[in-house]
């Protein structure tokens, strides 16, 4: 019994596209795990009505709690990044609240931008690339729902 799970691991692990063996198999195992994380993701986009400073806090909170960003050893130079961005987008929502939208962001005025960076410890043109990032989102969004509701697949590759 061992030996054909043995043989049986081997094999599965030899057509492995990384190399085989055990960190072929563990390669791949985290390569499908990403893949399944974005098609997820995409799909959780596509079904939304509109973008919301909550909901893009929320999928930002999503790749924060897996277990690799828990572990105070294995934080990469991204989740650290990803936890000031998380902080920054909770300074936007006490400034204008979690239905905001990115429309709403592009037109604040230099007050609100100014009370955010204050909170959340940034640079007004800090700032200002956060929100340019999320009107990326936000088309981003716009354009996966349109394929939701046209019956179109979402693109199964993040590039």
């Amino acid at each position: 019994n061992n030996i054909s799970m043995m043989a049986s691991f081997s094999t599965q692990t030899s057509g492995s596209t990384s190399g085989g063996g055990i960190r072929g198999w563990f390669e791949d195992r985290s390569r499908r795990k990403q893949q399944e994380q974005y098609m997820e993701q995409m799909k959780r986009l596509s079904e939304m009505k509109e973008l919301t400073l909550q909901s893009y806090k929320e999928e930002l909170d999503r790749g924060l709690n897996q277990w690799g960003a828990k572990i105070s050893f294995l934080q990469t130079k991204e989740v650290k990044m990803a936890k000031e961005i998380v902080a920054v987008v909770q300074a936007l929502i006490d400034v204008k609240g979690g239905e905001a939208t990115a429309d709403d962001l592009f037109k604040m005025d230099r007050l609100e931008r100014l009370k955010v960076a204050t909170a959340s410890n940034k640079t007004v043109e800090e700032l200002s690339m956060l929100i340019s990032q999320i009107q990326n989102m936000d088309l981003m969004q716009r354009t996966l729902r349109k394929r939701y509701l046209e019956g179109k697949p979402i693109p199964p590759d993040p590039t």
